[in-house]
């Protein structure tokens, strides 16, 4: 096995899509800008967090992987209040 993610469509991520050693308020900004989000309004983030399967997998990624560590509910809902309060990033 090569170790690669087995979700549809997986591709190698560009490294504009890259969020590790980002700030809280960088990351905020970063899901805000439909040239670095895909073009998501906030409830279509919402909703790709909620059902894109490569999405998904980091909660359920294999091979001596570890998920990501908090529940994929308590993620979404998360997001919820985030989009609910009106995407604010903190300063």
């Amino acid at each position: 096995m090569s170790g690669v993610p087995g979700a549809p469509h997986w591709q190698l991520a560009p490294t504009s899509m890259l969020w590790e050693g980002l700030s809280t308020t960088e990351l905020c900004q970063m899901l805000k800008d439909p040239e670095l989000n895909g073009h998501r309004s906030p409830q279509a983030l919402i909703e790709h967090m909620e059902t894109e399967k490569l999405v998904l997998w980091g909660w359920n990624p294999g091979r001596h992987r570890e998920p990501i560590p908090i529940s994929h509910q308590h993620f979404v809902d998360l997001m919820k209040v985030w989009v609910s309060g009106g995407t604010v990033c903190p300063q």
